[in-house]
């Protein structure tokens, strides 16, 4: 380390990466936005914010709806060995206005054979597009109902998934499995697809009888058709929900079931998994019903809440009313806990069947009521489970995730109306943001007053589509607050204050002088935040917290004291989503690791100590000291586990010694992230041994991976050796051969490509070939043509995941040979994701290529959107 600076004038910076296999991994994946796939970037090059959106994205208002949809019954038959889909679509409606005349049902890809009347009287229909027009025979109204039988047929490519074993997957399961979420539904049944309605359902699934069918709702019934070998399956949800919260499940399962009181909780696993990995991955799902039901104040509302497990899903989970799908990956063996458990993920959408599925955003503009409220929860379900700490320390981690792509893709407002596809609003500022806003009305009313408001927003609301102007209003109801200022700042506009805070102690009047200042851009986006915060001041005699408002763009606070502070903490408990240039001492910030009572304040200071370019010399054995009694002393991991990472950065040899120590630790994070800070140490023969010791010793299969991506990191004699013979062992979801895969990468021998490129074929595990596709980018670097061939290819690839990973390494690699394949894919790919992901790939081609680039824009919205839209292009990307 280099300097001779006193002070660390340093930004608070939320380094902890996203959990491997925690918190919704596949989640993030819904936006299809460009991932970095860890390209050498040129010396000085920095991420630039760039507009939301694409060149296709546009202004949308709430759908207007004719009519009221009541009941859906459908009867269909599912034909796994023809992928196929028909029978009736029963919609019962009632008009909204008078003299409607014609019914518009959404349907997509699917032939309709006829539209009739209870009485059997066939109605007259075209099809245009997605949409089916049925003509009615008279005009009806409001207080008519409207019943219309539709009958069809299709292979779907989308909202009805297929799955079934090939010759290069023989292993796979015999599966069909649908996914609504936004408007897929209609891809497999003709229905009114968007989320601004609710109806009643019930569904007669006809289907192999070697299947169980699972759906919404109550099962009534089974009926056995022998001489078909076929079986009709009878479920109905009686509460209305959205349709695209409509499901189906078809396969062979193992079934488990948990009871709590009356309500039956169950368990759908593929054959073979056992009680003990079903329970190990869903055990904490009757605790966290109870707890919900208690602090939302409104009972578990559904006759039974399923988990199914299922293959070769395309994303982690999905929240269906009474009927959650997860992906089977989040199935897993014991060594690999904590780092793999499946509460957040299980929380997160057992959360939903309150906010998404009970109450519904009434448009996706709106989505974060869903997504942003299910974070939340989930965080609070780990509060009541984990405690406080692992409460504050989670949302620090969304706010560091949050910040990321705030910073190096794009800035909006959380509830935004522009953009291409509804998904692309699935996102970080959605999901994190959503619960960090949530976490802050949280800190400004107080616990009583925030959950009885919540409590009355869902009673108020149940059964119902909500905006968050309804958000709002049920809280000034109930707490009596004026909360617009709130909701202007943080949902409507974007952004967050960038404070620089300054302190001067007055010896003489017993005075500390703080200064405060927001130094964000200010723009007709981002705003100057009014907002209260704590800071806490602590002396010889003790500490006091006082609360401050701040609403200027820089301000004065006074605060007498009884002697000089040893320690001033702006925000402690980091309650407020925002960055903080706080200039303090080496000796300051070595007290508040040893003495602060808030884990994000110790992350914090742990994470300024390691600031290179600012550490005396003669100051590094005195960091390094009080790191390792943290690393080896403090209760909380996150501490210790951030503790390792900024003995990383110094790499001294006392650095690493107290690494060596911490490889002992009892929980596999802190283990893993200390074998990640060893891989740091470049050529260090003695971090080498403790990291190859780690990987033959350690029974957690993630530390063993990180073992092997440090044996790369570092540079370690044999490191290629080593890798190749990583790259032959198995391990849970293949873990460590991917961590191999990506040490190879990082090794660039370009030797290896051949090798790593066999990795990416079809018939190789999922995760693995992504892995892959990283590391041969990099042993081949930009403009590759073997490189550029072999994505090419693998843009035909059936797997939804591999395709989105190709193509964002087409763009990143800038290879220019793949625009016309991009440009085939970003038409006619069914997936609006891949679409998506295939447009900003071409433009950040074309960006690339001289005289050709495309620029990002966002227009003036058309007149009549809400004020909250009614803004001008701004910079931001994701």
């Amino acid at each position: 380390m280099t300097g001779a600076c006193a002070t660390m004038k340093t930004e608070r910076k939320l380094t902890k990466p996203f959990p491997i296999a925690a918190r919704f991994v596949l989640l993030i994946a819904l936006a299809g936005g460009l991932l970095s796939l860890g390209l050498p970037k040129a010396a000085g090059q920095q991420l630039s914010r760039k507009p939301f959106g694409d060149s296709l994205s546009r202004y949308h208002s709430e759908r207007k709806r004719t009519y009221h949809l009541e009941h859906i019954v459908l009867r269909v038959t599912l034909d796994e060995k023809n992928k196929s889909v028909s029978g009736t679509s029963e919609l019962t409606v009632r008009p909204l206005s008078e003299a409607l005349d014609t019914l518009d049902v959404d349907s997509a890809e699917l032939k309709i054979l006829s539209a009739t009347e209870p009485d059997g009287t066939k109605l007259p229909f075209d099809q245009i597009e997605q949409k089916l027009r049925i003509h009615l025979p008279a005009p009806a109204g409001p207080n008519d109902e409207i019943t219309v039988t539709i009958a069809f047929s299709g292979n779907p490519r989308k909202g009805l998934y297929f799955i079934a074993p090939d010759r290069s997957y023989p292993d796979k399961p015999v599966q069909i499995w649908s996914q609504g979420e936004v408007d897929d539904s209609h891809f497999w049944f003709p229905v009114y697809d968007y989320p601004n309605d609710r109806a009643t359902s019930e569904g007669y699934y006809t289907v192999n009888a070697d299947y169980t069918v699972i759906s919404n709702g109550r099962l009534i019934g089974v009926e056995e058709h022998p001489e078909t070998h076929t079986k009709t399956y009878h479920w109905k949800q009686e509460i209305p929900h959205s349709t695209y919260l409509t499901s189906v499940v078809v396969g062979k399962f193992e079934k488990y079931t948990d009871q709590l009181g009356q309500l039956p909780v169950e368990y759908y696993v593929p054959p073979g998994t056992g009680r003990d990995t079903t329970m190990r991955s869903f055990r904490e799902t009757p605790a966290a019903i109870r707890f919900y039901a208690e602090k939302i104040g409104i009972p578990y509302p559904y006759p039974k809440y399923a988990q199914v497990a299922v293959h070769d899903f395309i994303f982690g989970g999905m929240e269906n009313i009474s009927a959650t799908t997860l992906t089977d990956r989040t199935l897993h063996d014991e060594a690999s806990e904590p780092q793999s458990d499946s509460v957040d993920l299980v929380t997160h959408e057992l959360a939903h069947q309150w906010f998404g599925d009970l109450l519904t955003c009434a448009d996706w503009a709106h989505i974060w009521l869903n997504e942003g409220f299910a974070t939340f929860w989930s965080d609070v379900y780990r509060e009541h489970r984990f405690g406080e700490q692992d409460y504050r320390y989670s949302l620090y981690q969304q706010a560091n995730r949050y910040l990321e792509e705030d910073r190096q893709r794009y800035r909006r407002p959380m509830v935004d109306a522009y953009y291409t596809d509804p998904l692309d609003l699935f996102d970080r500022t959605t999901y994190e943001k959503g619960a960090l806003v949530l976490d802050m009305l949280r800190y400004i009313l107080g616990d009583e007053k925030f959950f009885a408001a919540i409590n009355h927003y869902a009673q108020a609301n149940r059964e119902k589509t909500v905006v968050t102007d309804d958000l709002r209003k049920a809280m000034e109801e109930s707490t009596g607050e004026d909360l617009k200022w709130f909701f202007d700042e943080w949902t409507a506009k974007a952004g967050y204050p960038e404070f620089e805070i300054s302190q001067q102690w007055d010896e003489r009047s017993k005075v500390l002088h703080l200064e405060i200042a927001q130094k964000q851009t200010l723009d007709e986006l981002t705003p100057l935040f009014r907002m209260p915060a704590d800071v806490e001041l602590t002396t010889q005699a003790g500490r006091v917290q006082k609360r401050i408002q701040i609403s200027r763009a820089r301000e004065q606070f006074d605060f007498p004291l009884d002697g000089k502070p040893l320690m001033v903490r702006f925000d402690p408990d980091h309650r407020l989503l925002d960055t903080v240039k706080f200039p303090k001492t080496t000796s300051e910030l070595i007290y508040q690791l040893e003495h602060d009572a808030s884990v994000t304040g110790q992350v914090w200071a742990s994470q300024q100590l390691a600031q290179e370019e600012n550490e005396p010399k003669e100051e590094i054995p005195e960091i390094v000291s009080a790191l390792r009694n943290v690393l080896h002393g403090n209760t909380f991991w996150g501490v210790r586990q951030a503790a390792a990472e900024s003995l990383a950065k110094i790499r001294t040899e006392k650095a690493r010694d107290a690494l060596a120590e911490a490889l002992r630790d009892g929980d596999g994070r802190v283990r893993q992230a200390a074998v990640r800070a060893l891989g740091a140490f470049d050529k260090d023969a003695r971090a080498a041994k403790l990291v190859r010791n780690v990987y033959a010793s350690d029974r957690d299969p993630i530390v063993a991976a990180e073992a092997a991506l440090s044996i790369a990191r570092m540079h370690a004699k044999g490191a290629r050796e080593f890798l190749l013979q990583a790259l032959r062992r198995d391990s849970n979801q293949d873990v460590i051969r991917r961590y191999a895969l990506r040490g190879v990468g990082d090794l660039g021998d370009s030797q290896d490509w051949e090798l790593v490129a066999s990795w990416t074929e079809y018939g190789r595990p999922q995760e693995t070939r992504l892995a892959a596709i990283r590391s041969i980018l990099k042993l081949g670097g930009e403009q590759d043509e073997r490189t550029a061939m072999k994505l090419i290819a693998l843009l035909n690839d059936p797997d939804f995941f591999v395709k989105e990973q190709v193509i964002s390494a087409l763009g990143e690699g800038n290879f220019q040979q793949a625009r016309a394949a991009l440009g085939k894919v970003a038409q006619t790919e069914p997936d609006s994701r891949v679409r998506r992901s295939a447009r900003i790939a071409l433009e950040r081609l074309a960006a690339s290529s001289p005289g050709d680039s495309q620029v990002f824009g966002r227009p003036l919205p058309p007149s009549g959107l809400p004020a909250a839209a009614s803004r001008n292009a701004v910079a931001a990307f994701r």
